[in-house]
């Protein structure tokens, strides 16, 4: 096998080396052929052809001069079907260098070089080498380029038309030239409201806006191309009713919306379905990347409930950005696995490995984590689902309240230099027992930093599309089965991000652990809050969705209400009564700011949360969640 590889090498090497003579040649010739040319132009007829017999030493002096100062600006070594203006002005520099050195030698030994070019000469000389050097390599390229169509076009392969600006437009016919865009074929384009307009791009026809797309492909399907997808550029999730729009068409027409995937970590650029989030949610906040690379690049990296929706995308984040060493903990079999079957197939060079634990059994926690001595956990392990908390509340406790703790309290013992508690705005002036939980994680968060000043925050944000839970994979269940799609209420608001933009953001807040050392007026800042942008009404999501899934709201399915579950309230607040919350330095992380407040009470509201659980009693239980968080007592019915 190693010799085949080897042969397969030399074999490559061969013809690169053949490649290069013929491109030396090439321009050798075209330098004389121009030379030859200016000569004709410049002499007489009568004299011309004694001119020629003798132009041997000038046409040698010529190509040598040529194949050395191409070499010098790197035109040899160029890929004529990659040729762009840059490999042009290289050709003019070279061109202008063997100009000057004629130039030089014609006047320091005329009767040497056997004929005398002049300035005139070696000007028209200039002009003609430079066309006849990027006349081939743009003749190369076009060839290719049709060559590529017609072949694609024999292989039947299905075309597709682009929607987006000009310069996303020339950037993706491009990305197909030169084979980063495998087996597509960019028939058409389209461009969005206000966009700068054009006839065609690099030969293919632009039909006008994006209201155009069903014209658009019956003109292709007459001049004999089956139309399969469209694809949108990636500035067109900044325009979110032209998407709808787009998506409303194109599914009338049968067609697939596909995006492009921007270059990211090294990644080649491909094509993508376009996701339902990617154009109801506000556009994503530009997460500053390189201060994700600071944080996490050559660190070791620990994520409790790494196997689920959150964390797994943490996870993901964690070795793209190139961590030393993962650790992925989870009390499920199924998930870790998964993980890291996707994480350990291109891992960046990262050691990723997973454990099976329970945050809620210290020992085993400790074993873990001391082994791992990780410089950052980031903890994402909890029950989160308001209906499934609510009836098992003990379990809720058990692994929100006291998994925390555990892991707070190995995180002091081994002197972890940073963790990150992921939060929920349910824990806002809580009602439901997931409220509850969460906001005495944050609580005992505040406490570790306050009393121990560690590294340790929360981060708080609302619901993720596409996490687990959410409503949309619900919806488009309910959906597919003819609805209807059920909505708690009409009135019910949630605050909607996409998973990848929370993760990132939770990442980058790692930066700010060592914000909030408690003040004199006992100020404290343990908690940050992701910017949410505005809520979101559930039935608007839900029409949404069923519009974008090709059918009429409230006409081919239906909608219907419910009512609130228990624990559930119609409308989630961000920041609760006695926070303040101020810009950070990181763009779309606010910091909370709390009145200060003793922790001496958590003790003993533990010990009676403890006392609940044993005694199964679920109202004692929200009285020791109330008085741990210093809170006066809701009843659970305050939800509606």
């Amino acid at each position: 096998m190693a010799s085949l590889n080897q042969s397969g090498i030399d074999r490559q090497a061969r013809l690169r080396r053949v490649k290069n003579l013929l491109v030396v040649l090439h321009d050798a010739f075209c330098s004389v052929f121009a030379l030859c040319i200016a000569i004709a132009l410049l002499e007489r007829p009568a004299n011309l052809l004694h001119y020629m017999t003798s132009l041997a030493p000038l046409a040698g002096v010529v190509a040598l001069a040529s194949a050395l100062s191409l070499w010098s600006q790197g035109v040899l070594s160029s890929r004529w079907r990659l040729a762009s203006l840059f490999d042009f002005l290289a050709i003019v520099r070279g061109g202008a260098l063997v100009s000057l050195l004629l130039l030089i030698a014609s006047a320091a030994a005329p009767l040497a070089l056997g004929y005398n070019v002049g300035a005139a000469g070696i000007f028209v000389f200039f002009m003609f080498q430079c066309s006849f050097l990027v006349g081939g390599r743009v003749a190369y390229r076009t060839y290719r380029l049709l060559h590529q169509r017609k072949m694609k076009e024999l292989e039947n392969i299905e075309a597709i038309v682009f929607v987006g600006p000009l310069k996303e437009f020339d950037a993706a016919l491009r990305a197909v030239e030169q084979g980063l865009l495998k087996n597509v074929v960019i028939a058409a384009g389209l461009l969005p409201r206000g966009a700068s307009e054009a006839k065609s791009v690099r030969g293919v026809q632009v039909y006008g806006g994006v209201d155009q797309l069903e014209a658009c492909c019956s003109s292709l399907r007459l001049r004999g191309f089956s139309v399969c997808a469209v694809l949108t550029a990636t500035s067109l999730s900044e325009r979110p009713d032209e998407l709808r729009d787009l998506q409303l068409a194109a599914r009338r027409l049968g067609l697939q919306i596909l995006r492009l995937q921007p270059v990211d970590f090294a990644q080649s650029p491909g094509l993508v379905p376009l996701n339902f989030g990617d154009f109801f949610l506000r556009h994503e906040i530009r997460v500053d990347r390189d201060r994700i690379d600071e944080i996490v690049r050559g660190k070791s990296v620990l994520i409790t409930g790494g196997g689920g929706s959150i964390g797994g995308e943490i996870a993901r984040r964690v070795v793209a950005h190139g961590a030393r060493e993962l650790v992925i903990v989870d009390i499920s079999e199924q998930a870790i696995q998964h993980i890291l079957a996707e994480l350990q197939a291109d891992n960046n060079g990262c050691q990723v490995s997973g454990c099976l634990a329970d945050v809620r059994d210290y020992a085993r926690m400790k074993s873990v984590m001391s082994h791992a001595a990780p410089d950052i956990v980031v903890h994402s392990a909890a029950l989160k689902h308001v209906d499934l908390a609510e009836q098992n509340w003990q379990e809720a406790i058990k692994t929100n309240v006291f998994g925390s703790l555990n892991v707070l309290q190995i995180a002091s013992q081994i002197d972890l230099p940073m963790l990150v508690n992921i939060s929920t705005d349910k824990a806002v002036d809580p009602v439901g027992m997931l409220g509850l939980t969460k906001r005495c994680a944050e609580i005992l968060v505040a406490r570790t930093k306050t009393i121990e000043r560690r590294q340790v925050l929360s981060v708080r944000f609302g619901n993720v599309l596409g996490s687990s839970g959410s409503v949309v994979p619900i919806f488009l269940r309910q959906i597919a089965s003819g609805g209807p799609v059920t909505v708690t209420d009409p009135a019910m608001k949630r605050y909607f991000m996409s998973i990848k933009e929370a993760s990132e953001l939770v990442l980058v807040s790692c930066s700010l652990a060592h914000v909030g050392t408690p003040d004199k007026a006992g100020m404290n800042t343990a908690t940050f809050l992701l910017d949410m942008g505005e809520p979101v009404r559930i039935v608007d999501l839900a029409e949404q969705l069923i519009a974008w899934c090709g059918w009429t709201p409230h006409v081919d399915v239906k909608i219907a209400f419910t009512g609130l579950r228990p624990g559930e309230r119609l409308e989630e607040a961000l920041v609760a009564a006695g926070e303040n919350a101020s810009p950070s330095l990181v763009k779309g992380v606010f910091q909370l700011d709390a009145e200060g407040q003793g922790f001496d009470h958590i003790d003993a509201a533990l010990t009676g949360l403890r006392h609940a659980i044993d005694l199964d009693d679920k109202n004692l239980a929200r009285q020791a969640l109330y008085a741990l968080i210093n809170a006066p007592v809701r009843l659970a019915v305050d939800a509606a």
